[in-house]
């Protein structure tokens, strides 16, 4: 009798430790699809980044040769109204005012080329912020999923 309980006893515990081992096979499994999924959304993330990126370099361009534009305009502007002050042309006057009212609409665009490049901006660090964040936590995972497989080994 002492033997049949001895024997059932390490039958037990066998099954206990086999048990174990299967949970936490499910439970290692779990993290993988998790992790899977977090490097399915940093993709994601890295791709809205890199589009962001591209929209702002071709606003950041655009804004330059408005910048450039509007200087060369200015300088025009300028000498303008020098030619206006020298001679009472009706038609100099005119360009004058064609040319301010040009102005007008340059800066208007010049604004707004700032404020959506002001947005673009918020929006990067958003998602760098975001991307960041899920980095960490894939990499905590990670760092768990070693852990168990380590200690899952040692049982071994």
């Amino acid at each position: 009798i002492n033997q049949l309980i001895e024997k059932n006893n390490i039958l037990q515990n066998e099954h206990d430790m086999m048990k174990k081992t299967y949970e936490m096979k499910l439970s290692d499994h779990s993290l993988i699809l998790d992790h899977d999924s977090l490097q399915q959304e940093n993709d994601l993330f890295r791709n809205a980044i890199d589009q962001w990126s591209n929209r702002y370099e071709e606003l950041k361009a655009k804004l330059e040769q408005m910048t450039k534009l509007l200087t060369e305009k200015d300088a025009l502007i300028v000498e303008l109204k020098t030619n206006v002050k020298n001679s009472k042309n009706q038609s100099d006057k005119n360009q004058l005012i064609e040319l301010d009212e040009r102005f007008i609409n340059m800066s208007n665009e010049n604004i707004n080329l700032k404020t959506q490049i002001e947005t673009v901006e918020y929006l990067n660090k958003q998602l760098n912020e975001r991307l960041e964040q899920i980095q960490s936590k894939s990499n905590h995972e990670q760092e768990v999923y070693l852990i168990r497989k380590f200690i899952k080994d040692d049982y071994r």
